[in-house]
């Protein structure tokens, strides 16, 4: 979209016979112009049984804010790689019970492990709730990829259960 989409109050259900790849996809996830784009909102919704990501908001992410929606049964809550453009916020989200049909636990949310993107670019991840097991490997956000982790602001999450949901970036 050219701008100004707005994805709120819905729910994207699944279920254990049938589940979604991605409960909304973006497709081109690395261009400036793919994904939510610019000046978007994703609120008061609810991602279920996904195999990978609930939300993809790859892409442009110019002030592209996710906030208080509900993610459970899926790979990865939300995923922010291949910011562009930014800034991108994800916020007051809760993400329960994570995992696929095949109980693969992935993280919470998902920057990038691929080297040359997000050349400036910054996504801010705060007061969201993560619940439940996630491997040490894969705990909240995934910052494999050192040109990112400048970028990324992970502050005031919650984390209740075993594992460290949300590391901070070192």
């Amino acid at each position: 979209p050219d701008g100004g989409l707005v994805i709120r109050y819905c729910d994207f259900i699944g279920s254990d016979t049938r589940r979604w790849e991605d409960a909304v996809k973006c497709m081109g996830n690395g261009g400036y112009d793919t994904g939510p784009n610019r000046n978007a909102d994703i609120y008061g919704n609810f991602f279920f049984c996904c195999n990978d990501d609930g939300i993809e908001l790859d892409g442009g992410q110019q002030n592209v804010r996710c906030f208080r929606n509900r993610f459970e049964e899926a790979l990865m809550g939300c995923s922010i790689q291949y910011n562009q453009t930014s800034p991108s916020y994800v916020y007051e989200n809760l993400f329960s019970g994570l995992g696929t049909e095949f109980w693969h636990i992935g993280s919470a949310i998902k920057t990038s492990s691929i080297d040359g993107f997000h050349q400036g670019a910054a996504s801010f991840v705060f007061r969201n709730v993560f619940m439940g097991p996630a491997s040490e490997k894969y705990a909240g956000c995934d910052m494999t990829a050192n040109q990112y982790t400048s970028r990324l602001s992970v502050k005031n999450n919650l984390s209740v259960g075993k594992g460290n949901a949300v590391r901070p970036p070192t």
